[in-house]
């Protein structure tokens, strides 16, 4: 058996309705189209080959393995492939914007899938991968009956979620998928997740092996080395708030306020208090393909500065903001929310932070448009999902809809493109006009136990190792 530990639930088992919240788990249960290897490569999984059949990057033709089946019995053919890709791209998860505008999705032939975008997304074979859950296909039957996905999966891959024996937010159970065409992947009996949202807990529940491999924390990450532990981590997840509320005729309409909740934290100071030597500072969110040196330290501390700028844009002591934070992100979560908000409090803003504890609630108060301010915590993406995340009009991560007609015109040259430029361009952009305040980039740990093999983590995949890679040693 196998047990694996992480801080917090799925926001749904419904891959089109969660973020990554379950990501290393969900590939068990819902092979991906694709399968992104550590070295960062876009391998073939349920999907054997693809190509784009035009140079605009618009039109992607895959063709799928003849003997997948659902954990239901059925097929994974053409026609249940579309029809999922139909549901997903009607989902509400964040990462349903990341595709943009389907002009059409059709079965070519039986094994053959033709899907048409309006807007150009040289990144597909990418969001098919195990990242952002759009490969995740699950049978027709399943998403034709309102809520199944809720309560159970029925993907193609090596396991099946035992409901009988899960526990929302509190324990999932899976079992082997009696239809996957490949049993030589399913090298458990069985796999437990096991939530347990305190960090400390965790390790204790990992040092008297009750947990096999684990989500770890900074704060831990030198007790489970002494512990004997393998502990692996490459600097990946930046954390910070998403000034979100940024086309309003309220404060963070107006950059001046934004460049000033910029320069008004100490980084340093509060890297140092909350992830210690672990933390790199910046002031840029990271992309796999974007980011520029140049621009980590284009925000330095300077309370002056940020004064000033408050000033010229005529805040005094009178400005509020509400702050959305999230409970499970550990401490880049309501930690890192409250160490930057110590650093606003002090130019007299009053900042009302919430936490929502859950990833389920998160979502739910994320779209009622009543936090300026959100929590973000973003992994080294490619910078088009990035932007069609948290930057574009219908990203999942910008509710209130702001939009940048520079940056929108940026990304439309980059989607067609493909140039590397065009994206450090966007990067630069994002730090200029203070979209966000990013504070510092950290490691996602992984604790394994001495009975697992296959946990990897790699400079060209730092985000995750996915668990169907896995194996006793």
């Amino acid at each position: 058996m196998l047990t694996i530990g992480l801080p917090g639930g799925p926001a749904s088992l419904d891959p089109s309705k969660d973020s990554q919240t379950f990501g290393i788990v969900r590939p068990l249960t819902n092979e991906p189209l694709t399968h992104e290897a550590p070295d960062g490569s876009i391998e073939p999984a349920l999907a054997t080959s693809w190509k784009y059949t035009d140079d605009e990057y618009k039109v992607f033709e895959f063709t799928l393995r003849e003997t997948a089946m659902f954990s239901d019995g059925t097929p994974v053919d053409a026609k249940a492939t579309v029809a999922w890709l139909r549901y997903f791209s009607q989902g509400s998860g964040i990462f349903v914007s990341a595709m943009g505008p389907i002009e059409s999705i059709e079965a070519v032939d039986q094994h053959t899938v033709r899907l048409t975008l309006e807007r150009s997304n040289p990144r597909i074979p990418y969001l098919f991968s195990e990242n952002g859950n759009w490969g995740a296909v699950s049978s027709t039957a399943s998403i034709e009956e309102p809520g199944t996905l809720e309560t159970s999966t029925s993907g193609a891959g090596p396991y099946m979620l035992d409901a009988g024996r899960t526990i929302s937010d509190n324990k999932y159970v899976l079992v082997p998928n009696p239809h996957y065409d490949r049993p030589e992947a399913a090298p458990w009996k069985e796999v437990v997740v096991d939530i347990i949202p305190d960090a400390n807990a965790r390790l204790q529940a990992q040092q008297t092996g009750q947990i096999d491999v684990a989500w770890g924390d900074l704060r831990t990450a030198d007790a489970a080395q002494d512990a004997g532990l393998e502990v692996l981590g490459v600097p990946t997840v930046t954390g910070g708030l998403i000034l979100g509320d940024r086309n309003s005729d309220g404060p963070l309409g107006d950059v001046r306020v934004r460049r000033a909740l910029n320069y008004a934290v100490d980084r340093e100071a509060v890297a140092d208090g909350l992830v210690g030597e672990h933390g790199i500072t910046t002031s840029q969110m990271q992309s796999r393909d974007g980011f520029d040196q140049d621009y980590r330290e284009f925000y330095p501390y300077d309370v002056d500065r940020a004064r000033e700028l408050l000033e010229e844009a005529g805040y005094g002591d009178d400005l509020t903001l509400e702050v959305l934070a999230f409970g499970p992100g550990g401490d880049l979560g309501t930690p890192l929310a409250q160490a930057i908000a110590s650093y606003w409090s002090e130019l007299g803003i009053d900042v009302k932070i919430t936490t929502a504890p859950t990833a389920a609630e998160y979502v739910e108060k994320r779209a009622s448009n009543r936090y300026a301010v959100l929590h973000y915590s973003v992994i080294n993406w490619p910078m088009y999902l990035s932007y069609q995340i948290a930057m574009a009009p219908t990203g999942g991560q910008n509710p209130f809809g702001a939009s940048d007609p520079v940056m929108n015109s940026l990304f439309d040259e980059g989607a067609r493109t493909d140039d590397p430029g065009i994206w450090a361009q966007m990067s630069r952009r994002s730090v200029e006009e203070a979209y966000f305040v990013p504070t510092l980039t950290v490691p996602r740990l992984y604790y394994v136990s001495d009975g697992v093999e296959g946990v990897a983590l790699t400079e060209q995949r730092p985000e995750f190792s996915w668990a169907s890679e896995w194996s006793p040693r």
